[in-house]
């Protein structure tokens, strides 16, 4: 088979051309459409499809946070399944965990997630009282995590102040 074939003239053409796998690329381009035309059905049921009950993503806790018009808005938001994850995660280690272990056991458990988003979505936590800062690269819950045989009642998240004559 010749490479190019302008280099030994048109006889050569003529066989390069008799080789070319025209056939094959012809049933590959129709084999093709036919999974092109599949897709398409798939994204119209999709799009027709009702939405689903989707379950309610569980609320932060209520925050006190200006927004850029000053106003303070006291109501509790619907958490995203990423904080939920991180705020589980870091749940788990009370003694305080960076966004990179963070991020590493995300990835374990299934969820995609990039060192990077992992640690603008702990600092934005931080902004809403969701976790506190512990320390350079260290995060924590800004409560402790409740005991299971824990008989004061306290709510976690609300300080019990005890009185003392």
């Amino acid at each position: 088979m010749v490479d190019d074939p302008r280099e030994s003239g048109m006889d050569d053409f003529q066989q390069w051309l008799a080789e070319m796998p025209v056939a094959g690329v012809r049933q590959r381009i129709a084999q093709l459409e036919r999974e092109l035309e599949i897709l398409r059905l798939l994204e119209k049921q999709h799009r027709e499809a009702k939405p689903s009950v989707a379950p309610k993503a569980p609320e932060a806790p209520p925050v006190a946070h200006s927004s850029a018009k000053g106003k303070v808005r006291l109501r509790p938001r619907a958490m995203s399944p990423q904080r939920v994850a991180i705020r589980e995660i870091v749940r788990a280690h009370p003694e305080g965990i960076g966004p990179a272990q963070v991020a590493s056991e995300m990835r374990r458990r299934g969820t995609e997630i990039s060192d990077n988003a992992a640690q603008t979505n702990m600092s934005r936590m931080v902004e809403r009282g969701m976790l506190i800062r512990a320390e350079q690269g260290l995060y924590k819950l800004p409560y402790p995590k409740a005991e299971a045989g824990s008989s004061n009642g306290a709510d976690p998240g609300h300080e019990q102040v005890v009185m003392t004559p």
